[in-house]
């Protein structure tokens, strides 16, 4: 399944969803050149899909359901994301000014996250979750804008994130 060259604006929810199957995983997903500007929920979205890619997409503004902080119970959407995928690649994006992670790799394995601009996210521009055999490679992530810089547990104050790994299933709250 393709979904190419296209603009969402404004969404209700989210951009572009692939749910496939956590027990036995769909196949081939593929977006290209998909423009997303302000959407609730997540940009783009591949769960249970093996062979999984997004180039060239432009994700800005993602998560809104978010906004200053206003989700509070430390679940949220992110600006691109695989979950529970397999050989997933994520080349030549660039995904800003979401109100959640930027790119989240969670759960998946056989990841390639290359040549992406990944920038002024809420929660951390980009985070990898439970992750196996992952390869982050001449991406260009930082921070400008105060704006999305959340207070982090445990920091001691607000501070911006710019690449985060974490196993959170010894988590026992949520956060």
């Amino acid at each position: 399944v393709s979904v190419k060259n296209l603009k969402i604006r404004n969404s209700k929810l989210h951009g572009v969803l692939f749910i496939g199957s956590a027990i036995n995983h769909h196949k081939n997903a593929l977006v290209e050149n998909v423009d997303i500007d302000s959407c609730k929920g997540f940009g783009i979205l591949f769960t249970g899909y093996d062979y999984v890619q997004a180039n060239r997409c432009t994700i800005a503004n993602a998560c809104l359901e978010n906004y200053m902080g206003s989700n509070g119970n430390c679940q949220w959407a992110s600006g691109l994301r695989a979950d529970v995928c397999a050989h997933v690649t994520f080349t030549k994006d660039k995904v800003f000014k979401s109100w959640g992670e930027g790119v989240n790799l969670s759960l998946s394995k056989y990841i390639n996250v290359q040549d992406n601009e990944v920038f002024d996210n809420y929660s951390v521009n980009v985070y990898c979750h439970s992750a196996a055999s992952a390869v982050f490679s001449h991406n260009l992530i930082y921070n400008v804008d105060s704006t999305y810089w959340r207070y982090c547990y445990n920091s001691g104050g607000a501070a911006p994130s710019g690449i985060s790994c974490a196993n959170e299933l010894t988590c026992t709250d949520a956060c």
